[in-house]
């Protein structure tokens, strides 16, 4: 199994519904694999799916996986409010048959206050899964992302460290020389002694 570097760095972003997403994650080293979310509110369940999903991808090494997201998945919808106009339509009529008028239109009835109202759509169970499924699909990207960064950071490390083995070993004569290159003959100092020296001691 090839290794890889520890550290490292990955985003990946998507968009669906109006709801704008990213995820972050950060790479430094450690004996296993220690993994924190931060997560905004309402997205606690993504929590299970990182640690899985990085799991899959990420053996080594502490992980800090941020998602931050902006926008809105709300919707808003414009609404009859059926009983406000039935009580409209029927002051309408009896003040018609009392004093005499036409009757109100369409238009008339929807500038009064209370006929129409704005309303927040709310998200099928649905809709709220595939959203999920599609947030996890860019973490998915992001882990797979980190994955090769790690790899190569140790693929470029291992080179750095062969390139400096055979500078360091010609520098400091530890045994032996790079490829191509004539070892260096060592250097013996001569400790003889001249042939009068103890002739030297002895007059001495």
């Amino acid at each position: 199994m090839a290794l890889s570097s520890m550290t490292g760095f990955a985003q990946s972003s998507g968009e669906k519904d109006g709801l704008h997403w990213q995820w972050e994650i950060k790479s430094v080293n450690g004996k296993a694999l220690d993994l924190r979310c931060r997560l905004p509110t309402g997205f606690e369940a993504l929590e299970a799916i990182a640690r899985s999903t990085l799991a899959q991808h990420i053996k080594r090494g502490n992980l800090q996986v941020t998602l931050s997201t902006s926008g809105s998945v709300s919707r808003e919808a414009v609404v009859v409010n059926e009983a406000v106009l039935e009580q409209v339509l029927a002051i309408a009529e009896k003040l018609r048959d009392r004093i005499g008028g036409m009757p109100l239109s369409a238009v008339d009835l929807m500038g009064l206050r209370g006929v129409l109202d704005v309303v927040q759509s709310t998200q099928t169970e649905a809709e709220m899964a595939a959203r999920l499924a599609d947030i996890a699909g860019s973490l998915e990207k992001a882990a797979v992302a980190l994955d090769a960064a790690r790899r190569a950071l140790r693929t470029a490390g291992e080179a750095g460290k062969r390139q400096r083995v055979p500078r360091v070993v010609a520098q400091h004569g530890l045994g032996f020389e790079p490829a191509g290159i004539a070892p260096r003959p060592a250097t013996v100092r001569d400790e003889t002694l001249p042939e009068d020296a103890d002739a030297r001691v002895v007059s001495e």
